[in-house]
């Protein structure tokens, strides 16, 4: 029995881990004000929120979507921290009810200073159904050894 329980939990562990990570926001909502028609090209574009700032350019090439840039951290964490551990950034397809169905990874990184931006490219298959775009984001930011302060582990996902 021990031997049993022992197997499905390592075989349920192993399949979680094989998950895409779509999988974990398909159907999830974004919020308008965080939501870009996905129709057409544009350049110079700029998505804020509190902790950071995507800056980019983004278009249709026939089937695919192409979209590069950088993102470089807010204020509040270059002035109040030096080390940003970890950074997840993701794509976000959207239907037209502005529920996700399809993401990717757009930046994964971290390892560096606040003060570091760091660039991105993409280009990926658009999916069905998808008529706008967004993004979500996951992070850990740590205080040096002369700013007092906790660590700060921030995010914006869809709800």
């Amino acid at each position: 029995m021990k031997r049993t329980t022992l197997l499905l939990t390592l075989i349920v562990a192993l399949l979680s881990g094989c998950q895409s990570v779509s999988s974990f926001y398909r159907g999830k909502t974004v919020a308008a004000e965080q939501v870009i028609p996905i129709a057409g090209t544009a350049k110079g574009e700029e998505w804020k929120t509190f902790d950071l700032t995507i800056n980019f350019d983004y278009g249709e090439e026939g089937e695919f979507f192409a979209i590069g840039g950088e993102v470089a951290l807010s204020e509040h964490y270059r002035m109040n921290y030096e080390w940003l551990r970890d950074l997840d950034i993701l794509l976000l397809f959207l239907d037209n009810r502005l529920q996700v169905i399809e993401a990717a990874y757009l930046v994964r990184g971290g390892g560096h200073g606040t003060d570091a931006t760091m660039p991105f490219s993409l280009k990926l298959p658009i999916p069905e159904q998808a008529a706008a775009f967004s993004f979500a984001y996951e992070g850990f930011a740590i205080a040096g050894d002369d700013k007092p302060g906790s660590p700060s582990f921030f995010w914006l996902r869809p709800k």
